[in-house]
């Protein structure tokens, strides 16, 4: 089960249309050659649900076998959510 609600992406040239695509504010600034530009280094919060599938940030989970929690690729609970709609602990894989 996923338990992040949110969390905070880098942005980066391959996904900062994505994002203002789907509606989040991307900070920019005015460099000295009046280019307008995002900063390297900047971040944001985004919904989980809105990252791409092959997303590599890490969300918290719960197993849904022993109730631990612990941090995995979103990526990888994408897979998983295919496989079998159960994430099992990394422990039991």
């Amino acid at each position: 089960m996923l338990i992040d609600k949110e969390v905070e992406v880098n942005l980066a040239l391959n996904n900062i249309k994505y994002y203002e695509n789907l509606g989040y504010y991307i900070p920019r600034k005015i460099t000295k050659s009046n280019k307008l530009v995002v900063p390297i280094g900047t971040k944001i919060i985004v919904k989980v649900y809105d990252l791409p599938k092959h997303s590599g940030v890490y969300v918290k989970i719960m197993c849904d076998y022993c109730n631990k929690e612990y941090y995995v690729k979103y990526q990888e609970y994408q897979r998983k959510q295919n496989d079998n709609n159960k994430i099992k602990s990394k422990f039991m894989d």
